[in-house]
Order: C-alpha cells, then sequence, then structure tokens
C-alpha cells in the first residue's frame, strides 16, 4: 500500500529543497566573488578567455537568479534573499565590466 504524504509533508519538502537551491545560488556568487576580486588584484594576468568564462557564468547564474519563482508557503525571508541575490548579481556585472574595461579586454563580438 503507498505511503500517505500530508499537504505540509509535501510543503516542506518542497520548501527544503527550494532552501537548498538558494543556498547554492548562494555559494555560486561567493565563488564569483572570488573570482572577480582576484581578478581586480591581478595585473595583465587577466585573459579574454577568462572573460568569457565568467561571462558564461555570470549569464548561467543571472538565468536562474531572475527565473526564480517562489513556491508557495514560502516566508518573506526567501523573498528577500532572492532580491539580495538579484542585487549582488548585477553589482558583479559591474565589477566585471569595470575589470574588462581596465584590462582593456573585449569580447568577441564586441566592437
Amino acid at each position: 500500500m503507498p505511503q500517505q504524504f500530508g499537504k505540509e509533508d509535501l510543503e516542506c519538502s518542497v520548501l527544503d529543497a527550494w532552501s537548498g537551491f538558494l543556498d547554492g545560488l548562494d555559494n555560486s556568487l561567493r565563488m564569483l566573488d572570488e573570482r572577480l576580486s582576484e581578478a581586480e588584484e591581478m595585473s595583465l594576468e587577466v585573459t579574454g578567455e577568462w572573460a568569457v568564462a565568467i561571462e558564461h557564468l555570470m549569464d548561467d547564474l543571472s538565468n536562474f537568479v531572475f527565473s526564480i519563482s517562489e513556491p508557495r508557503g514560502s516566508s518573506e525571508e526567501y523573498s528577500k534573499k532572492i532580491k539580495r541575490l538579484r542585487h549582488r548579481l548585477h553589482d558583479y556585472y559591474v565589477r566585471f565590466h569595470s575589470i574588462k574595461k581596465g584590462k582593456g579586454l573585449q569580447l568577441a563580438g564586441q566592437a
């Protein structure tokens, strides 16, 4: 006989998984911050290949962060965390473009 799940069990399971997903995004943004900080401290060692890889990473993270829809029953804390993730990612794009400009890098397809 199949195990019976209540609505609360299902919602709890979804919120736990969703919380883990947000924590993973937060950790990924922390690692991105570290890479940007390293690049800001380097002199001429930042390459076009590095810039392409970072830009692809930020685009992927942006797709994740900006496509999140909150599950029913999530708290205001989750909404605030999503907003913080979005603001951080925006700030990282600004830093990235500043690094590119400061290092004189241009990506393929950019004039």
